[in-house]
Protein backbone atom coordinates (compact mmCIF):
# COMPACT_ATOMS: atom_id res chain seq x y z
CA UNK A 1 0.00 0.00 0.00
CA UNK A 2 2.81 2.43 0.89
CA UNK A 3 4.54 1.89 -2.47
CA UNK A 4 1.27 2.42 -4.34
CA UNK A 5 0.63 5.68 -2.49
CA UNK A 6 4.18 6.83 -3.26
CA UNK A 7 3.74 5.99 -6.96
CA UNK A 8 0.47 7.93 -7.01
CA UNK A 9 2.21 10.96 -5.49
CA UNK A 10 5.03 10.78 -8.06
CA UNK A 11 2.50 10.46 -10.87
CA UNK A 12 0.63 13.53 -9.62
CA UNK A 13 3.89 15.49 -9.56
CA UNK A 14 4.93 14.30 -13.05
CA UNK A 15 1.56 14.48 -14.79
CA UNK A 16 1.57 18.18 -15.89
CA UNK A 17 4.98 17.86 -17.58
CA UNK A 18 4.00 14.58 -19.20
CA UNK A 19 0.73 16.09 -20.45
CA UNK A 20 2.66 19.00 -21.96
CA UNK A 21 5.09 16.60 -23.61
CA UNK A 22 2.25 14.54 -25.05
CA UNK A 23 0.47 17.68 -26.30
CA UNK A 24 3.65 18.93 -27.98
CA UNK A 25 4.21 15.49 -29.51
CA UNK A 26 0.63 15.31 -30.77
CA UNK A 27 0.87 18.87 -32.12
CA UNK A 28 4.02 18.06 -34.06
CA UNK A 29 2.45 14.85 -35.40
CA UNK A 30 -0.73 16.68 -36.46
CA UNK A 31 1.31 19.46 -38.08
CA UNK A 32 3.37 16.92 -40.05
CA UNK A 33 0.24 15.05 -41.16
CA UNK A 34 -1.43 18.34 -42.17
CA UNK A 35 1.66 19.46 -44.11
CA UNK A 36 1.81 16.09 -45.86
CA UNK A 37 -1.87 16.32 -46.84
CA UNK A 38 -1.37 19.87 -48.15
CA UNK A 39 1.65 18.77 -50.21
CA UNK A 40 -0.28 15.80 -51.64
CA UNK A 41 -3.25 18.05 -52.55
CA UNK A 42 -0.90 20.62 -54.12
CA UNK A 43 0.81 17.87 -56.14
CA UNK A 44 -2.57 16.55 -57.32
CA UNK A 45 -3.70 20.04 -58.35
CA UNK A 46 -0.45 20.63 -60.26
CA UNK A 47 -0.85 17.25 -61.98
CA UNK A 48 -4.49 18.00 -62.88
CA UNK A 49 -3.59 21.51 -64.06
CA UNK A 50 -1.00 19.94 -66.32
Amino acid sequence: MILNQRDAMLRRVESPERRLGRRIGLGIRLALNYARCVLIIAACLKYLAG
